[in-house]
């Protein structure tokens, strides 16, 4: 239920934009004040649809205004933080839309497409799995099960890895078709499509440093730590904009998307470095070494992706949408195969108790 109430916020953005439009006929700066109420709307709808549930398990509200008591202070203390740490990410991206002004026209326009459609496999797997795995790292933390958090963190990761390197793939071989799927029409000529497919590849490569970043970040706060990761954001923020000016001299618009994912890179060593320090007994080694046998096969798989795109040449939008869909699925298909013929961790596993299942019936 929580995932359908976070659906309801964008359900709600885009209802109070499409109906004004197609119904009402709104257009213009009327229709960017439908889309402000949007927010307030979906997020009405994300409260409203939690309260039943709420209910259900003895959750009672009640009006409490002692603002100086110890759950408030500690509340605000906590919030303050985590709130600073997100004003800090929205400079990034007004930083980057910034520097990415001064580059040829267009520019803005693919960072921003690029960057939308990276998040779609982001949100998915990473972000979601950062959510999922929050309560069950506090429970370990207060219990001071911390073998059982160490083993958490290392089954998140490579279960992350395995998922996101291969999308990584996918995208770095084919993206530049998904982009001219969706978006080829109009205004948003070859040009364009190549721009953005660019900034999509480059944006890709830290897709599995931005979601395993997703996962290390809970653990501060499983400690009851808001403030390290607001810290290391700030730092972040100051990184990413020295390579974007040095990369955009050479890259232009695609220097400024690599260098979002050497930031999501550099973030994620040192998040790691700071919980080693919290963690003894915790080992990344497993996490590196299964991650750098995953590249090896996802380098074989970029080549089988290119050659399936060579041996099957396709022109419209329906035909390219079969044949990239097909060699997505093929590709995974072999990802796993592979990898449990290397045995590689967890695919190993993961297989034997698929097998098992099926057997079982």
């Amino acid at each position: 239920m929580t995932g359908l109430s976070s659906a309801l916020l964008n359900i709600g953005m885009m209802a109070t934009v499409l109906i004004p439009y197609f119904v009402l006929k709104v257009t213009g700066e009327e229709l960017i004040i439908w889309a402000g109420w949007g927010v307030i709307i979906g997020g009405f709808l994300q409260t409203i649809i939690n309260l039943p549930y709420l209910k259900k398990i003895g959750y009672r509200w009640a009006i409490y205004l002692k603002f100086g008591s110890e759950a408030i202070v500690l509340l605000w203390r906590r919030f303050i933080p985590s709130m600073i740490g997100i004003g800090i990410r929205e400079i990034n991206l007004i930083a980057d839309s910034l520097m990415a002004s001064f580059l040829p026209i267009g520019s803005i326009t693919a960072l921003n497409f690029g960057n939308r459609l990276m998040q779609f496999p982001l949100g998915i797997f990473g972000i979601s799995t950062g959510t999922a795995v929050l309560p069950f790292y506090s429970r370990c933390v207060s219990t001071k099960h911390y073998d059982e958090l160490s083993e958490s963190i290392r089954f998140t990761g490579l279960n992350l890895a395995y998922i996101m390197l291969p999308v990584t793939t996918i995208i770095i071989a084919i993206g530049e078709d998904f982009v001219r799927i969706l978006f080829q029409s109009g205004a948003f000529k070859e040009k364009a499509v190549w721009m953005t497919s660019q900034a999509l590849i480059f944006y890709s490569l830290g897709l599995i440093f931005y979601s395993l970043n997703q996962t290390l970040t809970p653990v501060f706060y499983a400690y009851k730590d808001t403030k390290t990761p607001v810290k290391i954001a700030a730092v972040m923020v100051a990184l990413n904009i020295v390579l974007n000016f040095v990369l955009m001299q050479f890259m232009a618009h695609r220097g400024l998307a690599l260098a979002t994912s050497i930031t999501a890179c550099v973030n994620y060593f040192l998040l790691m470095s700071l919980i080693k320090k919290k963690m003894p007994q915790i080992s990344f080694s497993g996490i590196l070494i299964n991650i750098a046998k995953t590249l090896l096969i996802c380098i074989f798989l970029y080549f089988f992706l290119r050659g399936g795109c060579y041996l099957f040449p396709v022109t419209g939008r329906v035909p390219l949408l079969i044949r990239d869909a097909l060699l997505s699925v093929f590709t995974l298909v072999l990802f796993y195969l592979i990898g449990m013929l290397i045995k590689i961790d967890y695919i190993t596993q993961a297989g034997k108790k698929l097998c098992h299942r099926f057997l079982k019936k």
